[in-house]
């Protein structure tokens, strides 16, 4: 059952530095901690590694991230974030507007490095991820805020509880991954391709705030987009958000337990689709369908 309701760099870093000093060249406390824990690692290509993810700049990045996984080491807490890299991170616009990481091939599989990858809490804030690969990546909590991951194709890896607000993922694909508890506010999954994929229990955090005003959320409608895309079997059980399915193909999608608000359903494909349960505020198009 369906509820349908309508109202009206060049300097050199010595790692016996106190913190105080790394942070002249913006290094977060997490980089200085990693620096700190491997200094007297054996393998010095491990610590020109990790050197060059730590001083901002793009040079080399990509290389050095997959060269330390494959040595071994974990990327939890990893900053490459918009002010990590000397970035400016507009809040109005919610982007790095100058500056900022540009990874591309960034390939973290496990068929190219031979094992799990976690990088856990991993800092993407504002960073451009061109033809990246997080096959089986763990990336629960990551931070994705205003990143652009374009022309992604990833299977197997979780992003829960993941900030992925106005998340960018032009042109995905994206199979058997979970997004469940992430924060799903403005993200963009147009034109992308998902199949099996989990985004259970989402919320829209801007537009849910407790401490806002009715006026002030009407501000604030960050759907979370999925037009022109293709879902197939995927689940947005007991999710609380606002989305845009127009013209997307939903096959085998359920909606079950969801509060959707201000959705947009304008020429969609719909085959077996699921609203069991479900309360839709001001849906577009919705009501024209038979359930």
């Amino acid at each position: 059952m369906i509820a349908i309701i309508a109202f009206n760099n060049d300097k050199s870093y010595s790692f016996k530095e106190e913190e105080s000093d790394a942070q002249k060249i913006h290094i977060s406390s997490q980089q200085l901690q990693i620096l700190k824990n491997i200094e007297n690692h054996p393998n010095h290509s491990t610590l020109d590694n990790a050197k060059i993810i730590a001083i901002p700049g793009n040079v080399g990045k990509t290389q050095a991230l997959m060269q330390l996984a494959k040595q071994g080491e974990e990327l939890v807490g990893i900053d490459l974030s918009c002010e990590a890299n000397n970035g400016v991170w507009d809040d109005s616009s919610k982007e790095c507007v100058q500056g900022g990481i540009y990874l591309k091939d960034l390939d973290l599989s496990w068929d190219n490095i031979g094992r799990v990858v976690n990088a856990l809490s991993i800092n993407f804030k504002g960073a451009m991820l061109l033809e990246s690969n997080f096959a089986g990546v763990f990336l629960m909590y990551a931070n994705f805020h205003g990143a652009r991951i374009v022309e992604t194709e990833t299977v197997m890896s979780s992003f829960q509880y993941s900030t992925l607000h106005n998340a960018n993922f032009d042109s995905a694909m994206l199979r058997n991954i979970d997004f469940r508890e992430a924060d799903l506010t403005g993200a963009n999954f147009t034109s992308s391709y998902l199949e099996n994929v989990k985004f259970g229990d989402n919320w829209n955090d801007e537009f849910f705030s407790k401490n806002r005003t009715e006026e002030e959320k009407r501000d604030l409608i960050l759907p979370t987009f999925f037009s022109g895309s293709t879902l197939q079997r995927v689940e947005f059980t007991n999710t609380i958000n606002i989305f845009s399915f127009k013209e997307a193909n939903l096959y085998n999608v359920e909606f079950n337990n969801s509060l959707l608000y201000l959705t947009n359903f304008s020429d969609p494909t719909l085959r077996d689709v699921s609203f069991k349960s479900v309360v839709c505020f001001f849906c577009m198009q919705l009501s024209k369908y038979d359930f």
